[in-house]
């Protein structure tokens, strides 16, 4: 229906596809396939790199999320330096131990100190983290009940939020909901 012509404009438009190195129309492709300059660093310019055989099907992107991981552990440990007692590296994940910090101690078990279990696995973000009350009680009180139920109702967010913006919320949910 449509014949395909060669664009003659004197500046075509740059391919989004080839800057984000992808682009599978090649030397067919309508739109200006543009490389910065020797020396100079093009601002929108993407490292493209050539893959053959079995490198082409290795995933590039455990690098990009451990950073992530690793900036959101860091600032962690950063905003509750005084509530993490231990650190735990194991096979699946690093495990945080911390005191429970001030709106934890509300309502809980009578005697006895109550820890918050963090455990972040090595894949996160694209797994959830684990938290986990360690109270020296059995049974749980109303509170705690109602702190659970209300973590499960958001629990579909915390894809979008940071270590330290669930640690908050999880204060926010000791320090607000009645027991």
């Amino acid at each position: 229906m449509y014949a395909t012509t060669s664009h003659t404009k004197r500046f075509p438009t740059q391919c989004r596809f080839f800057t984000q190195g992808n682009c599978r129309a090649g030397q067919d492709c309508h739109f200006a396939h543009t490389l910065p300059l020797q020396g100079q660093s093009h601002r929108h310019s993407v490292q493209h790199s050539i893959l053959f055989g079995d490198e082409a099907a290795l995933d590039l992107e455990p690098e990009s999320i451990q950073k992530v991981r690793d900036i959101e552990l860091d600032q962690l440990e950063r905003t509750y330096k005084d509530q993490i007692l231990k650190t735990i590296m194991t096979e699946v994940g690093t495990c945080l131990i911390m005191v429970a910090f001030d709106g934890l101690h509300d309502g809980l078990h009578d005697g006895g100190e109550d820890f918050l279990e963090l455990l972040i696995p090595y894949q996160y973000p694209d797994v959830p983290c684990s938290i986990r009350l360690n109270s020296p009680g059995d049974t749980l009180s109303p509170k705690i009940k109602n702190i659970y139920e209300e973590f499960e109702s958001y629990q579909h967010q915390l894809r979008h939020m940071t270590l330290v913006q669930q640690i908050d919320n999880l204060c926010r949910l000791f320090t607000t909901i009645p027991s």
